[in-house]
């Protein structure tokens, strides 16, 4: 079999609650995902999977562990690097406002992740934006919107679209 695109090894994050007392949200966790492979997590609400999630993504820092994704050890990058290597590696919350800036337009919500990480023209830039918002059948009226004015599972294919803008190789999937 291939080597896996993402290898966790021994990941542990806790989180301080109160003055004193810590909460163990992962612990010890190890697995491989391999190209193509989709890993269910099932736990109880609570359990660390959405900060699992998270961590992998380097969006919450682990206390301790290893991550490599594509044979790079991700707590190793900084700065430009984990820029760079996020494009390749998305996040589709529970709640998909909490990923969005309310104030902007649906189509700028969409063509962000393309902007800061693609350098592509004006027109295709445009047409990424139509083929990213048919492969999440998404009703391209809703594009000039705010994501507050559209119905919630618009907000959840916005999300999705987003989310797969820069044909990302792996994609964190909060409670699908």
């Amino acid at each position: 079999m291939d080597e896996p695109i993402l290898q966790i090894r021994n990941l542990t994050k806790t989180f301080t609650v109160g003055k004193d007392q810590e909460l163990v949200a992962v612990s010890n966790v190890s697995l491989d995902v391999h190209e193509g492979e989709t890993v269910g997590l099932v736990g109880e609400s609570g359990s660390g999977k959405t900060t699992l999630g998270r961590v992998v993504l380097r969006l919450t820092e682990p206390d301790s562990g290893e991550i490599r994704f594509e044979g790079i050890d991700l707590l190793k990058l900084a700065g430009e690097p984990m820029r760079r290597m996020r494009s390749k590696m998305q996040i589709v919350y529970q709640d998909p406002m909490l990923g969005f800036n309310p104030r902007m337009r649906v189509r700028d919500i969409i063509s962000e992740p393309l902007r800061l990480h693609e350098k592509l023209t004006r027109a295709e830039l445009e047409k990424r934006v139509d083929e990213v918002l048919e492969l999440a059948d998404l009703d391209p009226r809703v594009l000039s919107e705010r994501p507050g004015a559209i119905r919630k599972a618009e907000q959840q294919q916005v999300a999705i679209a987003r989310a797969i803008a820069t044909g990302p190789r792996f994609i964190v999937l909060d409670e699908p």
